[in-house]
């Protein structure tokens, strides 16, 4: 467990509940992430555009507020980020460090992996994260 390196700004009560937020809403099994996916065609100069998901409103609010410096950790690649999310044992005692890296992973891994975003919510490895906030919030 990573503890806090008093040079990173954790988030306060206030931040965790306006991320809180969203956990109803990604645990809905109705919900789905992508509106629909752009690209994969053949433009005209010959070249391919690679296919790219076109996400819901929600998800835009949500990568809004991950993307808060509060939840942001520079220094995330230096663990094995994907691991953690793997590891339930390891979520359900994360700390508020270890879930701003994992939080760090889920925006970030987007800009390498097209729909990666919406795979971790899919697979409620997203949904796993905020209930463990959920519990850290409630002071435990």
């Amino acid at each position: 467990m990573k503890q806090n390196d008093d040079k990173r700004i954790l988030p306060n009560g206030r931040d965790i509940d306006e991320l809180l937020r969203f956990l109803p809403i990604i645990d809905s099994p109705d919900f789905s992430p992508v509106d629909q996916w752009e690209g994969g065609t053949e433009l005209d100069n010959g070249t391919f555009m690679f296919p790219y998901p076109e996400y819901n409103d929600i998800i835009n609010q949500l990568y809004d507020v991950v993307t808060q410096e509060c939840w942001s950790d520079h220094d995330y690649a230096k663990f094995d980020v994907a691991t953690m999310y793997e590891n339930r044992k390891f979520i359900e005692n994360a700390s508020l460090c270890d879930i701003s890296s994992m939080l760090t992973y889920f925006v970030r891994g987007e800009k390498f992996c097209s729909g990666h975003m919406g795979e971790m919510i899919k697979t409620g490895k997203l949904s796993s994260v905020l209930k463990r906030l959920a519990l850290i919030r409630q002071g435990g």
